[in-house]
């Protein structure tokens, strides 16, 4: 006799209450783990920016410097009629090496910064297409 009383409500639906509870708290932890990975990710972003920062600054601000001079120098030289060919190649290859890592390491800044920018505001990175383009 339940006197027209639904059944979950006379066992106030404990399985429903348990099964909601488990789904609650597995979407919890997703969330916490996505939001860890998401911060995890943002450190390593940070760090490769920081890093590539550092280095392009060195090469930017010492070394580059150097190989223009010595590539002034080799000039000078050149145009008296004084210069090795043996240390001009050299001269070549160390200042195509050091330009070639300034390259990279502006790269890998920008390309953190990228990242930096799309873990913050995606928004931003998002291109407008219009309505009269060909990307349909």
């Amino acid at each position: 006799l339940n006197f027209g009383i639904p059944v979950p409500v006379w066992n106030a639906n404990k399985e429903g209450i348990q099964l909601a509870l488990h789904a609650r708290d597995r979407a919890r932890l997703e969330v916490e783990n996505t939001f860890q990975n998401l911060v995890h990710s943002l450190e390593q972003l940070k760090w490769a920016y920081e890093g590539a920062t550092s280095q392009w600054t060195h090469l930017n601000d010492e070394a580059a410097p150097l190989i223009d001079t010595q590539w002034a120098e080799a000039q000078a030289l050149l145009e008296v009629g004084e210069l090795d060919l043996m240390l001009l190649h050299g001269m070549v290859i160390q200042a195509f090496e050091i330009k070639s890592t300034l390259l990279s390491a502006y790269k890998e800044q920008q390309l953190a910064g990228i990242g930096i920018l799309a873990a913050l505001e995606p928004a931003r990175l998002t291109l407008p297409i219009s309505e009269g383009s060909d990307n349909e």
